[in-house]
């Protein structure tokens, strides 16, 4: 945990009641954004080279329509299954792992929570 506050930026004070939302802070903007500055520059630098960026910045509206919230995107097993393209000539192991695979989706189309939590990061368009 020490680590961790180092890590963050918040060094060489006590840990109080009174400090711990900034501790939060300092965590919380480390791990989400310093961490993965790299990652953020390189996507913005394809919304720029695409005029994406430059809409969303005069258009917030658009904002919904390319980064949809979660708890606005509905996934079924039908949309998961059509996007799975298998080569014609599978192997016993890899027919195999396609009918797990195929079954597994199934299986959690039946409770659309979980469908939408395990499978929505390979369904977002774009």
């Amino acid at each position: 945990m020490a680590m961790l506050f180092y890590q963050s930026g918040f060094r060489n004070e006590c840990l109080t009641i009174d400090s711990k939302c900034k501790v939060a802070q300092c965590i919380l903007y480390n791990q989400v954004f310093k961490t993965r500055q790299d990652q953020i520059a390189d996507l913005m630098e394809g919304l720029n080279s695409l005029g994406i960026l430059e809409l969303l910045r005069a258009n917030a509206a658009c904002q919904a329509l390319v980064f949809p919230l979660r708890s606005e995107v509905q996934i079924s097993e039908h949309d998961v299954l059509a996007l799975l393209d298998f080569e014609t000539d599978l192997s016993d192991q890899e027919q195999q792992g396609k009918l797990w695979f195929t079954e597994y989706v199934k299986l959690l189309g039946r409770d659309k929570l979980a469908l939408n939590v395990f499978l929505r990061p390979f369904c977002m368009p774009g």
